[in-house]
């Protein structure tokens, strides 16, 4: 899937060349079962969305997680990131958002809003299930109410899914049931598609914002307009670690250093042992 971000309303973007605070970047995501995706990132200047020169190469394996980056078109990747605990990586991919519609809720699993209870909540209970039309579409609609755990203040959660296609999320909105202050913030989004692909609905758009106080006061306003989805299985060298320039001929690799810490430190300790022992020999000997 690519994608352009375009984003708006960022208080520690804005200045005087860019008022509005806006922020445009590409991002082409690959995917693969059994744990691998990648996520390029290239941002675009604001004013006219062309390339800045920069980019960056989000990569989890099963193995790990790395991000590479370029200061240039010309300029080799350098590993700024590593980890050898895949979750971190699953993390950091879900702050881009559009890769994971139709069946999410934002960026978290819609079972949990569905069938379980999220985990930063408590005395969650779905309240009702209507049935709605909307230009021919039949909709599902469901409202939830819980509370925080963490401060105890009221929950609301409201989700719309396309009822025949494939159960995809049209909408949804979740925080303060009862926004009082400017810290108390309702996160939303809105899904658009384009296309099935069998059976599924293909994203074209998504729209992501956050209101907060009372007067709904809207931030972090996102907008994903989908470029390209191609279905089907990604080659497994898509998601190499040599795109992240870590397995070059005559170079060592860096996806795993501390693993190649601990073997020379085996090696140097096997090379001590041995020297003590012919030391030993040695001494004997002269005896």
């Amino acid at each position: 899937m690519e994608a352009v971000r375009r984003e708006s309303l960022i208080a520690a973007l804005k200045s005087k060349e860019n008022p509005e605070g806006r922020k445009a970047t590409r991002l082409v995501y690959r995917a693969k079962a059994g744990g691998f995706c990648r996520m390029d990132v290239v941002p675009l200047d604001f004013r006219d969305e062309s390339p800045t020169g920069k980019s960056w190469i989000h990569l989890m394996r099963p193995e790990g997680y790395a991000v590479a980056e370029r200061t240039g078109p010309d300029k080799p990747p350098v590993i700024v990131t590593w980890s050898d605990n895949a979750r971190e990586g699953h993390d950091d991919f879900s702050g881009y958002v559009f890769q994971w519609a139709p069946f999410r809720v934002y960026v978290f699993p819609v079972e949990w809003f569905v069938f379980a209870e999220p985990h930063w909540l408590t005395d969650y209970n779905i309240q009702s299930v209507s049935a709605l039309e909307d230009g021919g579409e039949r909709l599902v609609k469901i409202t939830a109410r819980a509370k925080a755990k963490r401060g105890g203040g009221a929950f609301g959660g409201v989700l719309v899914f396309y009822r025949d296609r494939a159960w995809a999320v049209k909408e949804v909105a979740f925080g303060s049931a009862d926004p009082r202050t400017a810290e108390d913030c309702v996160q939303h989004g809105r899904c658009h598609y384009e296309g099935i692909h069998d059976g599924v609905p293909l994203l074209k758009r998504v729209e992501c914002w956050l209101e907060c106080g009372p007067d709904r006061t809207r931030y972090l306003v996102q907008e994903f307009d989908v470029v390209s989805v191609q279905p089907g299985p990604v080659p497994e060298e898509e998601f190499s670690p040599a795109v992240l320039g870590v397995e070059v001929a005559g170079q060592r690799s860096h996806w795993v250093p501390l693993m190649l810490g601990m073997l020379g430190t085996v090696l140097l300790l096997v090379l001590y042992l041995l020297l003590r022992r012919k030391e030993a020999k040695d001494t004997e000997a002269a005896a």
